[in-house]
């Protein structure tokens, strides 16, 4: 028997193992409330209090990923954590991928050859491309069904 649209709206329990935003799924974008559990695309971790973090819940060892309101809400966060790198590293692309996403955790060179499939090979990005870097580290950060609701809900 297949569960109501509002037991998608109750938050559900971790599991036991390390869990990041991708690994949970609505069946529908229509309502706009959540796309997944956490609303998370990037990610993120606590303690920057961007706009629509809800205090106190989070995910991952140790609650290390903060909880969106709602997906616009974490992919506007994302946005502007992107933008300050993308200013703190001069349009280094490279630069900004190994603090986001440091080598000790992260595959740095692919991570970076799948963002420049959306951003473009270049010496110095610009804020002009921080739409495509975004929708590259979504790619990263997410299973690819998860990724793709997050990529066209920032088209729409």
């Amino acid at each position: 028997m297949q569960e109501s649209f509002m037991s998608d709206l109750i938050p559900k329990e971790p599991e036991e193992e390390k869990e990041t935003d991708s690994t949970i799924l609505n069946d529908s974008m229509d309502t706009d409330f959540s796309i997944s559990q956490f609303n998370n695309p990037g990610n993120i971790e606590a303690g920057i209090g961007f706009d629509g973090e809800i205090k106190g819940e989070g995910y991952g060892e140790n609650k290390r990923f903060i909880k969106f309101a709602t997906p616009q809400l974490g992919i506007r966060a994302l946005k502007m954590d992107l933008t300050t790198k993308l200013k703190r590293f001069n349009g280094d692309l490279a630069a900004m991928i190994n603090q986001y996403a440091p080598p000790s955790e992260n595959d740095t060179g692919q991570y970076l050859k799948v963002v420049q499939q959306y951003a473009g090979i270049k010496d110095k990005y610009t804020e002009a491309d921080i739409n495509n870097i975004t929708k590259g580290f979504i790619i990263m950060e997410n299973k690819r069904e998860l990724a793709d609701k997050y990529i066209k809900l920032m088209e729409s």
